[in-house]
């Protein structure tokens, strides 16, 4: 038995090119996504994987990028005081992102996707808590 994993790599806002380069390739190969048991994603990558697995498009995501970028990735002189230039801490605030994926996926949970998802992760700032996409025990 075949088991098909599409897995998507991390790079902050170079989740552009992930995105698009998934939107070529369904052009070649439209049932590519249908055809995947398990999206997997490492950090930009796993904002991608939710969102495809939650039913939207490459294209969608590429967009979602692209409108929201200073958004997520708000790297301001006071988080780079707070966390020492990366040094100590995420790179980015995790506010923003908190926010735009609050916004576009609301109360979805894993369970409720459309595919399996697989990602990674870690806590690098403790004051955040649990995100909407973490299986309830």
């Amino acid at each position: 038995m075949k088991y098909r994993i599409l897995s998507l790599d991390g790079g902050g806002i170079r989740g552009v090119f992930t995105a698009r380069l998934i939107e070529r390739l369904q052009v070649m190969y439209p049932n590519l996504l249908s055809g995947v048991d398990l999206i997997a994603g490492t950090s930009t990558g796993g904002i991608l994987a939710l969102g495809l697995a939650s039913g939207f498009s490459a294209q969608a995501m590429k967009q979602l990028y692209i409108n929201n970028a200073a958004t997520i990735f708000d790297d301001s002189w006071l988080d780079n005081l707070r966390d020492l230039g990366g040094l100590s801490g995420a790179q980015y605030s995790c506010d923003g992102l908190a926010k735009i994926t609050q916004q576009t996926f609301g109360t979805a949970t894993l369970g409720s996707l459309a595919k399996r998802v697989l990602i990674p992760t870690f806590d690098l700032d403790k004051s955040v808590g649990p995100t909407q996409f973490q299986r309830k025990t």
